[in-house]
């Protein structure tokens, strides 16, 4: 499968959630994709291919309690 859009976050940490957005050039959401973020940096890909597009990354830090 070809992904013509590779966004990579770099500096991540686990626990994170990072959501991308592409949109198109009326600023319209045209895709979105979500991942759980590795150490050190993380990669989304889209198959969507647009002539012209902007993406908009969101980084959500959830907080991992341990019950001891």
């Amino acid at each position: 499968m070809v992904h013509p859009y590779e966004i990579v976050i770099p500096d991540t940490q686990f626990g994170e959630m990072v959501i991308c957005q592409l949109y198109d050039s009326d600023d319209l959401v045209v895709a979105s994709e979500h991942d759980n973020t590795g150490n050190g940096e993380t990669r989304l890909f889209f198959t969507y291919k647009l002539p012209v597009t902007s993406a908009r990354c969101f980084e959500i830090i959830v907080p991992l309690w341990i019950d001891s």
